[in-house]
């Protein structure tokens, strides 16, 4: 998901006085929930969806509007540290992201998520980790929601006063599907991801949500092999065009 630019656009729309609101407006009060679909669950230890291993790396195509637009890399870079997290590095279109993961008791785990340790610590300590794909996995069509509010403990619109944040992610299971993989037919799994960040200023009550979408899917022994992505703020604003990653090659390191 695109943390970066949900943090930097929420921050930049509090100092520019956007989002609308008004004085009477209140700031949120802590709350922390979680729902989890109903039904049987998917063993899916067996199929390798999650690759994560020193030197692993993969190579996209970037495609905007049916267009070619450049190479995105993906590669482990470090670890596992001492609380088994290793770190994937993506870069492309002239950015870089760390991703911080690790295999847990409930699957794959990203610490982190919002990017918010440095810069909303109250956002941050109330999402410090979260399962990114559970397994087993729920039963297709079922909706995951996470979401977390209160203080966000910085001041963010410059007015000496703690602003505030509410975050909610979705997660649909779609389920297995055939798509063509290097060249090859492979069953895919499915996953429909949203994450809404909203950030509500002291000064003014304004709020401004800024929410990415990703469609991802996962091939056996590969990982993730194609994403559709985009971002869009609360006014209408265009974050991240939508555009698509489309596996070219990867380096995974064997099975033992």
């Amino acid at each position: 998901m695109l943390r970066a630019a949900l943090l930097a656009l929420a921050f930049c729309a509090l100092v520019a006085g956007c989002g609308g609101g008004g004085d009477d407006a209140a700031l949120l009060p802590p709350l922390a929930e979680d729902s989890v679909p109903a039904g049987p669950r998917i063993d899916v230890s067996t199929l390798d969806l999650f690759p994560l291993d020193a030197g692993d790396s993969w190579r996209y195509d970037r495609v905007e509007r049916g267009n070619a637009a450049g190479t995105v890399t993906r590669a482990i870079v470090a670890g596992p540290d001492a609380g088994g997290f290793f770190t994937l590095r993506e870069i492309g279109s002239g950015q870089t992201t760390d991703i911080v993961y690790r295999m847990g008791a409930q699957g794959i785990e990203q610490f982190d998520p919002l990017g918010a340790q440095h810069v909303m610590p109250g956002a941050y300590e109330a999402l410090p980790i979260i399962v990114q794909y559970p397994m087993p996995f729920y039963a297709p069509g079922g909706v995951r929601r996470v979401v977390r509010q209160g203080e966000a403990l910085a001041d963010l619109d410059g007015d000496g006063f703690g602003d505030a944040f509410r975050v909610e992610i979705t997660q649909v299971f779609q389920g297995f599907e055939q798509q063509d993989v290097l060249g090859q037919p492979a069953q895919v799994a499915h996953f429909s991801n949203a994450l809404a960040f909203t950030v509500v200023a002291s000064r003014s009550g304004g709020a401004y949500t800024t929410t990415t979408t990703e469609e991802a899917w996962l091939a056996s022994g590969l990982g993730l092999v194609r994403a559709d992505r985009a971002a869009t703020g609360s006014d209408g604003a265009v974050i991240v065009a939508p555009y698509t990653l489309l596996l070219r090659d990867a380096h995974i390191a064997p099975l033992l």
